[in-house]
């Protein structure tokens, strides 16, 4: 019985971490976009010119994307997929 109880336990911690690593890979894409093109996020005309070109957000958006990767590429890879296709 203890074995199907650490069974479940560890899916239940693999489900978060794949989920937690589909956001670190969400945050990523949208730190880049915001770098790319802050029109795309809905940001206010005024304050686009912060945030375009900013090296920050570049550098957040590169290293969010290589920790979920690194972490759980696979259902990153299924969520940009998927976005590609919208």
């Amino acid at each position: 019985m203890s074995h199907a109880r650490d069974v479940r336990g560890l899916r239940r911690y693999v489900l978060m971490g794949q989920i937690l690593s589909i956001l670190m890979g969400l945050a990523g894409l949208i730190s880049i976009s915001l770098f790319i093109d802050p029109a795309i996020m809905g940001i206010a005309s005024k304050q686009q010119a912060e945030y375009r070109g900013n090296l920050f957000f570049l550098m957040v958006g590169i290293g969010f994307l290589c920790f979920a990767l690194l972490f759980n590429g696979m259902p990153l890879i299924l969520v940009v997929s998927l976005l590609h296709f919208e």
